[in-house]
Formats: structure tokens, C-alpha cells, sequence
């Protein structure tokens, strides 16, 4: 094999092009190594191994197909990224250049744009930058849900800041727009997982609650400080999501390790004097109703009577950006 050829296998991950490959072969020798040594990945990608392909080679087989300009975006930057709660998906999505004229085929889906944005790189892979991949996922996906699900782990992990999400709705396409003008909306107005924001769902559709605060930063008497997922100042009530997946810390996922730290955090606010209420996101889901009517007892009982002496609330949400809220609100009129 020519030593050339040898290492665009290596470093491409034992794939190669055709027009690589003809860089260094005839015709009737790339003809003669088909099917006999090398395998067919994609049209006009071949495989050192006419076994089959890894899962790591059908990323970069999709790539190759796609060009130069190619980088993985939408669930398949996301893996890449890292980012929770991306579900699974059997096709490798690539973002490319206008003027690219291949056609999405097999198990490759590619999206064209104007707005190509410098990848970065993962794992030797160019990859969209986590905020292009998220609006990319939000813009597509039909299930608000999910796509909320996975935008709000990109902003809550600080792979993606809010602004960023609103730069892509002003200047990204206007098909779904709506759906991401929305998932910008509620991280906007602090929430930062999906059962909070079914819970804000619940309030804002109260009528006996004011708006909530959510995500914000409090000072307790003692000097620290608390970030609760639901607060009504005026009422000093708290609402709370109990989750392994959304409270627990990485380095600890047991029912027993979210007990003793929920029991932790309430125990250091009712010290303080807030009335707390926690539940499990699938009640919030499944028994909403029941969720907020408690909540909206609690309030009615207690209103008026403001935070408890020595709390302060240093921040009324979680971040400090509050830049294009105009923007994004008339986008959603």
C-alpha cells in the first residue's frame, strides 16, 4: 500500500475518499481493492476493514461524505458536548456550507446554512459550538419537552449561555423559531431543568399566586447562601424539586446520598423560617393539580408576611444577563 494512503487511514480513523484515493491509484486498482480489501462506508468513502464500520467511523464516514466545510451539529454535536438528556439517534447530523451540493443519504442527514460558524474540535472531530447545536436540536425536534430537557442541561452545565441562544434565534431560520423563542423564555425567566419548568407552568396559570422567583440567590441569616427552584417572597415559600437526576450531586446518585441532602437543604430553610414543599418530578408531571393547590394553600396563608428577618436576595435569578429580553419577547408576541 502506498505510504500516503497508509496515513490518511491512520489519521482518518481507517477511512478514506475516493478522490483520495485516486490521488494514488488507477481506476482499476481502486476497482481491484473494492470489496476485496476495502469496504464501502458511504458513497465515495471507503473503509480499510470490509467488515463493517464502528460507531466512531460512522461519524467520521459522515464527515468525509459531507466535505470540508462538515461539522456534527444538532443531537450529534450534542453528544459530542456531552450534553444530558440528548436522546439517542440512529443518524449522524452535520451542519455544511450553502454551497455544498451533496444530499443527505444513509445514515447521514446534512443541513445547509449561510451561517457556517467556526467548529470546534472534540476528540480530533469538528464539531458546531454547543450553542449552534442546541438551536439546531430545539429547531427541529417536534417534542418541546425534550428539546426544553436538553437546553436547559447545556445552560445549567455553562456549555451554552442564554445570550448566545438569543443571538441564534434573531438570526437563525424562522422555521421553529417559536419553539425556541419559548425555551429561551423560561431560562430567561430562570428555570433550568424541565420539572421546574412544568412546575412554572403550574403558577403562571394560578390565580391566586404571583409571578415566582426562580433559581434566585438568597443570604440566610448564618451567612450562606441558597438557591431555591421556586420562591414567593411575599409568602416566604419555597418550592422544591426532589430528584436524583436534577439535585444530586456528580459524585453521588443514591436515594440514600438525596435523602440526607434534601433533608440538608430544607432543614437549613426552615431553620431560617421559609415554609418549604418538595416533590418528585413525576408528581409535578402526573398530579400537577394537586402540586399547585397545595402550594397555592400554603401562599394564601401566608402572604404579605415577606422574607423572614436576615434573608436577603442578592440575585433574582440565576444569571445576572438580562440583555435582548425585548428582543426575545416580541419574537413570541
Amino acid at each position: 500500500m502506498h505510504r500516503e494512503i497508509g496515513a490518511l487511514f491512520a489519521a482518518q480513523d481507517g477511512l478514506i475518499t475516493r478522490r483520495q484515493a485516486l490521488a494514488h491509484l488507477s481506476e482499476g486498482e481502486l476497482q481491484g481493492l473494492l470489496g476485496r480489501r476495502w469496504g464501502v462506508a458511504l458513497p465515495g468513502v471507503y473503509s480499510q476493514n470490509p467488515g463493517g464500520v464502528s460507531s466512531r467511523q460512522r461519524v467520521r464516514a459522515a464527515l468525509l461524505y459531507a466535505g470540508k466545510t462538515a461539522m456534527l451539529s444538532d443531537t450529534s454535536g450534542l453528544h459530542a458536548h456531552r450534553v444530558s438528556f440528548t436522546p439517542a439517534d440512529h443518524v449522524i447530523h452535520v451542519l455544511v456550507a450553502d454551497s455544498v451540493q451533496r444530499r443527505s443519504r444513509d445514515f447521514v442527514v446534512l443541513r445547509r446554512t449561510t451561517r457556517l460558524p467556526p467548529p470546534v474540535f472534540i476528540r480530533g472531530l469538528p464539531v458546531a459550538p454547543a450553542s449552534r447545536a442546541v438551536s439546531e436540536f430545539v429547531l427541529r425536534s417536534a417534542d418541546e419537552r425534550s428539546s426544553f430537557a436538553v437546553a436547559a442541561a447545556a445552560v445549567q452545565a455553562r456549555k451554552v449561555q442564554v445570550a448566545q441562544l438569543v443571538e441564534e434565534a434573531e438570526s437563525g431560520p424562522a422555521r421553529g423559531r417559536p419553539r425556541l423563542v419559548r425555551t429561551i423564555e423560561s431560562l430567561r425567566r430562570g428555570v433550568r431543568s424541565l420539572p421546574e419548568r412544568d412546575f412554572m407552568q403550574l403558577a403562571d396559570r394560578s390565580r391566586d399566586l404571583p409571578p415566582l422567583l426562580y433559581n434566585c440567590l438568597l443570604r440566610l441569616p448564618d451567612g450562606s447562601c441558597f438557591s431555591p427552584d421556586a420562591l414567593a417572597p411575599d409568602a416566604a415559600l419555597i418550592h422544591e424539586t426532589n430528584s436524583v437526576t436534577y439535585h444530586a450531586p456528580e459524585d453521588q446518585g443514591g436515594a440514600d446520598d438525596l435523602f440526607e441532602m434534601t433533608q440538608a437543604r430544607v432543614d437549613r430553610l426552615v431553620t431560617a423560617g421559609f415554609t418549604v414543599l418538595g416533590n418528585a418530578p413525576s408528581r409535578i408531571r402526573d398530579r400537577g393539580d394537586q402540586v399547585i393547590g397545595q402550594f397555592e394553600e400554603c401562599y394564601l396563608r401566608a402572604k404579605g408576611r415577606g422574607l423572614p428577618p436576615g434573608v436577603t436576595i442578592l440575585r433574582s435569578g440565576p444569571d445576572a444577563d438580562s440583555s435582548d429580553v425585548a428582543l426575545v419577547s416580541q419574537a413570541a408576541s
